[in-house]
């Protein structure tokens, strides 16, 4: 069984036969979501970002949402083979006690805990990674629409059951509960064109970066939605919906 699989297409197969896979053919870096499964990329994302692909020294669009845009946000940062090994430690051993007479903690003690080992692990590297003289950051979130506006747990219950279920009929469908918003670095804009749902592109600063990334890996129901307040350091898109995990990353073949 091969370790590992290349999935290309016509154009890019011809391009890495005839002159092989180069660095400075890289510009886009797309992260999915997957929770833990992120982790199993710690070595390969060492080796891509921490020795690889610097060697182009040209402008790369690393895109994430969820644990991609944790990985992509880490590949940004001065020391990224050092932070790599951090991310994957502090993922694994991360531990919320639950509230006294609970089993499990609820979504706000996680969503406390966990923006707390955001700030841990960002704080002192935000600026850095955000004004990486050759990576752009672009984290990807979902703004509630619709009956998903309000972050109440009859809402959510509602509006994600139909969502799922006219996302089964089709993709479009999505955009009727779910905005994508892309919060970007500042530099060259994703050279990436997003039509396929409603799509608003946010400016990724200091006073938002965590918010930012909160959204994208809050899971609704075990983590609370980030509203849209200006108070809380993020652009004012409608202050009355929320943000929360992304499932409106963008389509690729």
């Amino acid at each position: 069984m091969k370790a590992l699989h290349i999935h290309v297409g016509e154009r890019a197969r011809q391009h890495i036969a005839t002159q092989g896979l180069r660095p400075q053919d890289i510009r886009v870096v797309p992260a999915a979501a997957g929770g833990p499964k992120g982790l199993m990329l710690t070595h390969l994302d060492q080796q891509i970002f921490g020795r690889w692909l610097p060697m182009g020294g040209h402008t790369v669009h690393l895109v994430g949402a969820s644990i991609g845009a944790w990985r992509m946000a880490t590949a940004a940062m001065p020391d990224p083979i050092r932070a790599f090994a951090d991310l994957s430690h502090g993922y694994i051993h991360q531990h919320i006690e639950p509230e006294a007479g609970r089993q499990f903690p609820s979504a706000a003690r996680i969503t406390a805990g966990f923006t707390q080992t955001l700030q841990d692990f960002f704080g002192r590297d935000t600026a850095a990674l955000l004004n990486h003289p050759r990576w752009r950051l672009h984290v990807l979130t979902s703004k509630g629409r619709q009956i998903l506006r309000q972050n109440t747990p009859a809402r959510t219950a509602a509006g994600f059951a139909g969502l799922a279920l006219t996302n089964a009929l089709s993709r479009k469908a999505v955009g009727l509960f779910l905005e994508r918003n892309v919060f970007s670095s500042p530099g060259e804009p994703l050279p990436v064109p997003l039509r396929d749902l409603p799509t608003q592109h946010v400016a990724l600063t200091e006073a938002n970066f965590l918010p930012a990334m909160l959204a994208s890996c809050s899971i609704p129901f075990m983590l609370e939605g980030v509203p849209t307040s200006p108070a809380r350091g993020l652009a004012p898109i409608g202050t009355a919906a929320w943000w929360t995990t992304t499932c409106t990353g963008p389509t690729t073949r």
